[in-house]
């Protein structure tokens, strides 16, 4: 989902900005821009693994922040380990969609006889919101682990 409402990035005004997919950045992340020629200017969460790649290749780095009264809502990608048993799928989105978020991707990554590891893209509409989310996702009976994916 790309934010709707107020400009997401002070100072960035009249210039094409994207949200990097390898770091999923949303509002309250500390973040950076990274300048490509005629392509704008991407937002990565500061500590990206991919931000060395772009330094190397003499990228320009612009400092960047979040509005304050930025609206709108971010993806960002979670990934949940759980007991291999029925059912788990959904009641993990149906305690996202409960939160008010949306799952705009689901996949899973590896699956054992024991275990089973899904990956959301989902969209929320900040750090806060995505806490709350990955709390109630942690209170399921069959989740062992759920963590925010860079």
């Amino acid at each position: 989902a790309e934010p709707s409402g107020v400009l997401a990035i002070r100072g960035t005004e009249g210039m094409v900005v994207n949200f990097a997919k390898c770091c999923w950045p949303i509002p309250d992340d500390a973040i950076v821009g990274v300048f490509n020629p005629g392509k704008g200017i991407t937002i990565h969460r500061q500590g990206c693994p991919n931000l060395g790649d772009y330094k190397k290749h003499g990228h320009k780095w612009i400092e960047a922040e979040w509005e304050p009264d930025v609206q709108g809502e971010f993806a960002t990608k979670i990934k949940v380990e759980s007991g291999n048993q029925r059912g788990v799928l959904a009641s993990v989105a149906s305690v996202i969609s409960q939160q008010e978020s949306n799952i705009e991707h689901v996949g899973s990554e590896e699956r054992d006889g024991l275990s089973s590891t899904l990956v959301f893209v989902i969209t929320v509409k900040n750090r806060l919101h995505l806490a709350r989310i990955m709390r109630q996702v942690r209170s399921l009976p069959s989740v062992m682990r759920i963590s925010r994916l860079k």
